[in-house]
């Protein structure tokens, strides 16, 4: 629907509201009255509820794909991240000492979070929570 129309039909209406407060046989012959509830039925209001519902679900839709591209992401980084540190404590496994940076604290610590599960259980936490408890979602 053009500017156009919806300006046309906005005139009309505004020149229908009200015109018939002061009829006495109104109440029987209620035409404009029908005519006001036809253009407000079927007018421009309709289409402009219809693209805001729309334009609130494709607003809400790309506010849900942006969190999940982060969380996606964050996933990634901390599976890289803990690539790495698993390949320096094999290096400091295999190699002789002169070739380790780490001291002993240090490989700890390191172990320390290999061990504690932490890590798996809050991906798993997540990842519960964004595919919903059968997997489905």
């Amino acid at each position: 629907m053009s500017d156009e129309d919806i300006d046309k039909k906005r005139q009309e209406l505004l020149k229908l509201i009200g015109s018939d407060i002061n009829d006495p046989n109104s109440i029987q012959n209620d035409s404009k009255s029908r005519k006001e509830a036809e253009l407000l039925d079927n007018g421009y209001e309709d289409e402009t509820d219809k693209d805001l519902k729309e334009q609130n679900k494709n607003h809400t839709y790309n506010i849900r794909e942006a969190f999940h591209k982060i969380f996606v992401s964050a996933l990634r980084v901390a599976g890289f991240t803990l690539i790495i540190l698993f390949l320096i404590r094999v290096w400091h496994l295999a190699t002789p000492t002169d070739w380790q940076w780490l001291d002993e604290s240090a490989l700890k610590n390191l172990d320390q979070i290999f061990l504690s599960g932490a890590i798996g259980g809050i991906l798993a936490k997540h990842l519960d929570t964004m595919l919903g408890q059968d997997g489905t979602k």
